[in-house]
């Protein structure tokens, strides 16, 4: 592979570079996959539903993205040509990206901070309470930074692969890479969030083309501890704006939906900037997209008692999005993080920022997503470990539900891990499409916890840019495919999932129709009986929209057995092929009977009307049925029964 080239040196050749690089990437790409438990079949699974003519439109979209942008650092480069690098106060590289409307340069800077994380790795571990040896085996992550993770570190082992050839060390680099793999065998202290996973390591100054060519691959978790620089000179209604480094993460995730970039909030507040604001309102440019996971910065917890054990740091960006968004996501330790250094081998050193706590949460979903696939043997969609990750997380700040703050809270990988344990018993997770004027339902049964949860999550299509010289705080949503959940409980009472108000950013979550967010979230306390869930949408839908529908503390009513059962119930053969035969004493059971055949994701797929007369007696083809475990539920509209088929 040719040495890689930043943007800010493409002129006139960048179109067929471009084209070559991308196909380089890709059998570059190649070469890492061999022998990791992710295996070369997987990835291909994961990618092959992609339309090509969906991925041509987002290569092109690239493709052009990058040539406008380096035609415009071409010409500032003419009257400067000095900018093109440059150094942050503490030594690290930043690298010029792009010129803004106003035609000042962009840079991208590591976020890092002078300057503390209990998210329940440990758990999953060996030795830990779970049972597990859960420590990211064969799972590889990708990570863009200032530079590469030095791969000759006596704690990654081997486990480091660069997917650029020529580029320089990167201290900030090598230490969000230990926080997410070093295996801690020298000292435990170091042992990183997934002490057994692998990265591919790239620089960050083409990151979107790059990106591009993992998702085509099939790599499915991504870590950027990086942003745009942020000065006295950017404009205030820059903050909080959807950009086009924002739609170019979103159309990514969008078209290989088991990719999921991890992004850091970044360390602005405090500094002064957006003044009138208080604090609020503060992100910028990948922390706004919709379809990753920004992550805030917190205090080390030492032992979780309540909200109040999980303190803010004093640097984290604070929400909300110009349309009201729950931003950041979720929060992890990013203050006094102890990890790896690119000074030697054995190197280490100590960072804060939320540099460092975006790693914590993508080294926490590689264990996650590594369970996962031990237990179904697939890997989670990027929605569904999304939503995971934010329906399961310890409550923080000072009022239950999200906040602008600390997001949906604290990361907690024991209680995802847990839920993902628990599927089938207690917990669901259904990847499902919606078509445009289509509801879904579904009857869910609680399982008498303390708490139920619903989780509605989806990668939505990318959004309108804004332009740069637009009004501040443009309140039109991003949203696309505007997704809604709904609950009913058995005695009619209807929750709808939490909801922020970004024009009162302090203020306590409340609840009701979300039309800005494209995960919603409902939390019921000491739950009982049946919940129906609805799941519908606003005006048309683009096109098919995937999403998907996470359940913990209640299973699908179709997955168990009704407590008036039908007498003496027969269905054979069992397991079943062409046909299936249904026999019952029909003499207690009225004249008209149903007969409904579900899925393991609780969808019925075939639903048959008899009538009753006498001993019930009937077949059923079921050949246009594809193989595996079906329920099939017979009622009368009174009694019901349940029996669990398996077809050939």
């Amino acid at each position: 592979m040719a040495a890689h080239i930043y943007l800010s040196t493409i002129y006139s050749f960048l179109s067929t570079y471009m084209e070559n690089k991308i196909t380089l990437l890709c059998i570059c790409l190649l070469i890492f996959v061999i022998g990791q438990a992710q295996t070369t079949q997987q990835r291909k699974e994961m990618v092959k539903a992609v339309d090509p003519i969906h991925e041509q439109e987002l290569k092109q979209f690239i493709l052009k993205r990058s040539k406008l942008n380096s035609k415009e650092v071409s010409d500032y480069l003419t009257t400067n040509p000095t900018k093109a690098i440059a150094k942050t106060s503490d030594g690290e590289f930043k690298w010029l990206e792009r010129i803004d409307g106003n035609g000042n340069p962009v840079y991208l800077v590591p976020y890092n901070y002078s300057g503390g994380l209990t998210i329940g790795v440990d758990h999953l571990h060996s030795g830990g309470s779970l049972g597990l040896n859960i420590e990211g085996q064969g799972i590889t992550a990708v990570i863009w930074d200032g530079g590469y993770s030095r791969e000759t570190h006596e704690e990654f082992s081997s486990r480091v692969f660069y997917g650029e050839l020529g580029q320089n060390l990167s201290d900030h680099g090598t230490h969000v890479g230990g926080t997410i793999i070093s295996a801690g065998s020298s000292i435990l202290s170091l042992r990183g969030m997934a002490p057994m996973g692998s990265l591919n390591s790239y620089r960050f100054d083409d990151d979107v083309t790059e990106m591009f060519a993992e998702a085509q691959n099939g790599s499915i978790l991504s870590n950027h501890s990086y942003g745009v620089e942020v000065t006295q000179n950017t404009p205030i209604a820059y903050f909080g704006r959807y950009t086009e480094s924002a739609i170019a993460f979103d159309f990514i995730a969008f078209r290989y939906p088991y990719f999921l970039p991890v992004v850091s909030a970044g360390n602005d507040r405090g500094q002064g900037f957006n003044p009138n604001d208080g604090g609020y309102d503060i992100l910028t440019d990948r922390a706004v997209a919709k379809n990753l996971i920004t992550v805030g910065a917190v205090n080390n917890v030492f032992r979780y008692s309540g909200p109040s054990s999980v303190e803010m740091s004093s640097f984290s960006s604070f929400g909300p999005t110009d349309d009201g968004r729950i931003k950041p996501d979720i929060v992890a330790k990013g203050v006094g993080v102890f990890s790896l250094s690119s000074d030697s081998d054995t190197a280490t050193g100590v960072k804060s920022g939320t540099s460092m706590s975006a790693p914590m949460v993508t080294g926490g979903l590689m264990l996650l997503q590594q369970l996962y696939n031990e237990e179904k043997g697939i890997f989670m969609k990027s929605a569904t470990a999304k939503g995971v990750a934010l329906m399961t997380t310890k409550e923080a700040g000072s009022d239950p539900g999200p906040d602008y703050r600390f997001g949906w809270g604290l990361f907690d990988v024991e209680a995802a891990a847990n839920m993902i344990l628990n599927l089938d018993s207690s917990s669901s997770v259904m990847e499902n499409e919606l078509e445009s004027k289509n509801t879904y339902e579904q009857i869910f049964v609680s399982k008498n916890n303390e708490r139920v949860s619903f989780a509605l999550s989806w990668t939505d299509a990318p959004g309108r840019e804004v332009a740069f010289d637009a009004e501040e705080d443009l309140e039109t949503p991003n949203l696309i495919n505007d997704l809604d959940l709904k609950v009913i409980a058995d005695d009619g009472t209807v929750f709808y999932p939490y909801k922020l108000n970004k024009d009162k950013p302090r203020s306590a979550a409340t609840t009701g129709v979300n039309n800005v967010d494209n995960i919603e979230i409902i939390h019921i306390d000491a739950p009982a009986g049946n919940y129906r869930v609805e799941i519908t949408h606003k005006g048309e839908l683009s096109e098919t929209q995937p999403y998907s529908l996470l359940v913990n503390g209640a299973t699908p009513q179709t997955a168990s057995s009704s407590s008036e059962e039908i007498s003496g119930l027969s269905i054979f053969p069992n397991p079943a092929n062409e046909v299936v035969n249904i026999t019952f004493d029909a003499t207690t059971v009225s004249s008209k009977v149903s007969v409904q055949f579900y899925n393991t994701l609780g969808q019925m797929v075939r639903h048959e009307s008899f009538n009753n007369n006498g001993r019930f007696n009937q077949q059923v083809n079921i050949s246009d049925l594809g193989s595996g475990v079906y329920f099939v539920q017979v009622s009368d509209g009174n009694l019901k029964s349940t029996r669990k088929l398996i077809i050939k």
